[in-house]
């Protein structure tokens, strides 16, 4: 059964101590913010300290002075160096203010800027190296260069050119050289850029002027080897020849194949006058409308005499036998067509033949005349291409040199350097609160530590937590009323620190039944804790109740009850006297100022104080205590020096553990709890002593503000001061 209960203890005594290191899951923002109340002094330090260390900086660090010229970049610039066109670049793009940005304190404009001013004597600039002499331009170039800053505005075609010097006026003139020679040397490259545009091309117009002459020349020898001045003029005219050949070739065989066509109607008539009138050929023949204007003016000439004359005149029967004859000769005529039509026929079909034979003669002249001007186009071709590549160099030549000296610069300077006598650094108010900053980040990060360091614990809520007892009392610290009496519950029954042991005695009666709870122990993990304190005023409670009460000091190492009631150790038969048998119970218990409370001091000093409390005479009092008294209250040693303590634990009924607030460290009280669990009497609870008074109503155990039952019960509102003077 004991080996049960020890390894019951064991475990428990496990899970306080994991739970004691393990990490804690949120941050507690109200302890922290109590915990730097309290060493805000280490604060105040630390901020003290930045200050002086800001101060200190600020003091002995160089001023630097500062000035600003400002540079305007024109978004567009022309292009010369390109043969086909002037071409704008444009210099309003990021990259080429880039570049320009990066090309203001490159060293060559730095070489520039320190030959301009003529920095190497210049002693404001850079004093004199140790040993005598200057400085190499090269050297104060590089210098020159650390100390200029060039800055694009956002969203602008301005750069800001900033820079730094100990002297503001050597800033100024700095500032301003930079900008001026940036400008000069920008100008020497463009020109420079112009002059081998401009040999450029004149050295490719006089080669385009070698090739002009060359294909002119080929040109010509060409059309003499051709024997033609003009080979357009030749093949205009084989070209008309050729139309001209065509359109009357086609107007012959037309009038041929109609012709045909006529001559097979007129073999089918078979010497039909009629039917031959019918076919064109015959009826738009010549012939044929000779006869019919003749007819027309006989039968018009007959109608005119038979207006005046019968048909049996002269006239009439002349007129129509002049119309006979003609008709007759029509009719003789029509039948002789065919033999004319069939000879047109024939003269149509040669002369095709024949315009056919031009044509194809024509063609051949216009083949050959083309072979001979496709190498007469490609010279001429050459030569037209010559001449616009030379034309367009010409061009580029003269346009060149009349731009080159008139054209504005791309950069300007749009605000000069000023001379500027606040330094920029150090930074006195940057320093001042950057120091100040950096002592309160210092500070925190010492309270952080200081708290990650302290084991104590602060609140009733933590001590629960950290050690799994419930928290019987939360006695505050009141320092006045402390050093004025132990004895607080006779002294100043109306204070905080008597409401907290009336507290506790509530607490204690309802952990069981009376019978089970008379006899009480105190003890703490290490000395100083504060339980002597919490025996003597939790008996004086119960006194004040009407109950009879014997106070045991069972410390007898370090006894210091007798000391609470002024009494010297010598002047008590104690509980040495009681064990050893050389006192009865009525000779060790001394009554007190106290009404209804005893003493048993711990008696004359001891040599072997653990075999006394271990023998059976310890328990033989408390057995006989109970016999006379209502309540036993015992005062024992502390746990984790000596083990005394643990001796006694059998023969009482509850335990009471005092924790001082603040101070217990939390490993030290983990030890002690489990020393008593190994031994089967774990503590029925905590007395936190001395817990510090804070603002904030639910951070520590009590309520309400200091002196809140003054004046209950119809007293007056004295202060514990004054009501002690009194007494």
């Amino acid at each position: 059964m004991n080996g049960q209960n020890g390894s019951a203890a064991g475990s428990s005594s496990l899970e306080q101590l994991s739970e004691l290191f393990k990490p804690q899951q949120s941050f507690d923002y109200r302890h922290f913010l109590h915990f730097a109340l309290r060493k805000s002094w280490i604060l105040i330090l630390c901020v003290i300290a930045g200050l002086i260390a800001a101060l200190s900086y600020v003091a002995r660090t160089p001023k630097v002075f500062q000035s600003r010229v400002v540079l305007e970049v024109d978004p567009v610039q022309q292009n010369y160096v390109s043969v086909q066109e002037v071409r704008p670049q444009n210099l309003g793009a990021l990259d080429q203010l880039r570049t320009i940005e990066q090309s203001l304190n490159n060293r060559n404009l730095m070489l520039r800027v320190v030959r301009g001013l003529d920095l190497t004597r210049n002693r404001d600039f850079m004093p004199p190296p140790e040993g005598g002499g200057t400085f190499k331009e090269e050297d104060l170039a590089g210098m020159l260069s650390g100390s200029i800053n060039p800055i694009i505005r956002r969203g602008t075609r301005l750069i800001d050119v900033y820079v730094q010097h100990g002297d503001p006026k050597i800033a100024q003139l700095i500032g301003n050289a930079v900008g001026r020679e940036y400008i000069r040397q920008s100008i020497e490259r463009r020109s420079g850029t112009s002059e081998t545009a401009l040999q450029f091309l004149m050295e490719e117009a006089e080669r385009l002027k070698e090739k002009v002459r060359k294909s002119e020349l080929a040109l010509q020898e060409y059309r003499e080897q051709q024997g033609s001045t003009s080979f357009e003029a030749q093949e205009n005219i084989v070209s008309d020849k050729l139309k001209d050949l065509n359109s009357k070739l086609t107007a012959v065989k037309t009038d041929r194949l109609r012709l045909a066509a006529d001559y097979e109607q007129i073999r089918r008539s078979e010497g039909n006058v009629d039917k031959l009138m019918t076919i064109p050929s015959v009826f738009n023949h010549a012939t044929v409308a000779e006869f019919k204007k003749q007819m027309a003016e006989l039968e018009a000439g007959i109608a005119t005499l038979s207006g005046r004359y019968k048909d049996k005149h002269p006239k009439m029967i002349t007129a129509r036998s002049q119309f006979a004859e003609v008709q007759s000769n029509f009719r003789q005529a029509v039948l002789k067509l065919p033999a004319l039509i069939y000879s047109d026929y024939e003269k149509s079909a040669q002369t095709e033949r024949s315009f056919e034979a031009a044509l194809a003669e024509q063609e051949k002249v216009s083949l050959d005349q083309q072979k001979k001007s496709i190498r007469y186009k490609e010279l001429q071709r050459d030569l037209e291409t010559d001449r616009a590549l030379f034309d367009s160099v010409l061009r580029r030549m003269k346009e060149t040199d009349l731009t080159k000296g008139i054209q504005a610069d791309p950069v300007s300077v749009s605000e000069a350097a000023s001379f500027n006598p606040v330094p920029i650094k150090p930074d006195r108010s940057r320093s001042i609160t950057l120091g100040v900053l950096l002592g309160l980040a210092a500070g925190t990060a010492i309270i952080l530590l200081l708290m990650y360091l302290d084991s104590s614990v602060k609140t009733v809520d933590q001590a629960e937590k950290v050690f799994g007892l419930p928290a019987l009392a939360a006695v505050p610290l009141v320092k006045d009323i402390v050093k004025l009496s132990p004895l607080v519950m006779a002294k100043d029954p109306n204070s905080v620190v008597a409401e907290s042991f009336r507290s506790l005695r509530a607490s204690l009666s309802l952990l069981g039944h009376e019978a089970d709870r008379r006899i009480v122990l105190f003890t703490s993990a290490l000395p100083g804790e504060g339980k002597s304190f919490s025996c003597t005023n939790y008996g004086i409670s119960l006194a004040q109740q009407g109950l009879r009460v014997l106070l045991i000091d069972a410390d007898m190492r370090r006894p210091s009850l007798h000391k609470t009631f002024a009494q010297k150790r010598e002047d008590f038969v104690g509980l040495t006297e009681y064990l050893v048998g050389a006192a009865t119970l009525t000779e060790a218990a001394h009554a007190t100022a106290v009404e209804n409370l005893f003493l048993m001091a711990a008696g004359d000093r001891a040599p072997n104080p653990a075999e006394l409390l271990a023998g059976q005479g310890f328990a033989e009092l408390l057995s006989e205590a109970l016999k006379s008294f209502d309540r036993v209250v015992v005062d024992t040693a502390p746990l984790i020096p000596v083990s005394d303590t643990l001796l006694v634990l059998p023969y009482v009924q509850t335990v009471a553990m005092v924790v001082q607030g603040g101070k217990s460290p939390r490993n030290a009280v983990l030890r002690a709890i489990d020393m008593m669990r190994k031994v089967g009497h774990p503590p029925d609870g905590m007395v936190l002593n001395k817990m510090p008074r804070r603002s904030g109503i639910d951070y520590y155990y009590y309520y309400g503000e200091h002196g809140y039952n003054e004046g209950a019960y119809g007293q007056s509102r004295r202060s514990s001061k004054q009501r002690a003077a009194k007494e």
